[in-house]
């Protein structure tokens, strides 16, 4: 498969090479049990507030109330951070799956090399 869209691949494929300027860049197997989720709340609770709540793996704190949350199902996990998030007011601002790890991948290897022309 050749695409561009990158969120296909990762949903298709279980290897991927990523090309940058006529060569392989990345070449490495999908780790599928990549589901990253977005949460943020308008009054951040303290740092240890993730433990025991459905679906969720590990959290990564990103400032601003915002956090990184790598899930075992979408779903359970949305649900459980929306119901800690009202029986502690925190205000949910966001919570959404995250650009998939493919996705970030790519942007780290691309997106700072300037391209020189011949």
């Amino acid at each position: 498969l050749s695409t561009h869209v990158l969120s296909e691949a990762q949903m298709l494929c279980n290897r991927v090479a990523i090309l940058h300027h006529g060569r392989i860049a990345f070449n490495a197997p999908i780790e599928s049990s990549q589901a990253l989720m977005r949460v943020t709340f308008a009054h951040p609770p303290r740092d240890d507030w993730h433990p025991g709540l459905d679906a969720i793996e590990h959290v990564e704190a990103l400032g601003g109330g915002s956090y990184r949350l790598r899930v075992v199902d979408y779903a359970s996990a949305a649900e459980s951070v929306s119901r800690f998030a009202v029986e502690h007011a925190l205000g949910l601002r966001e919570l959404s799956r995250d650009a998939s790890p493919l996705e970030q991948v790519f942007v780290d290897l691309t997106c700072n090399d300037p391209v020189t022309l011949p």
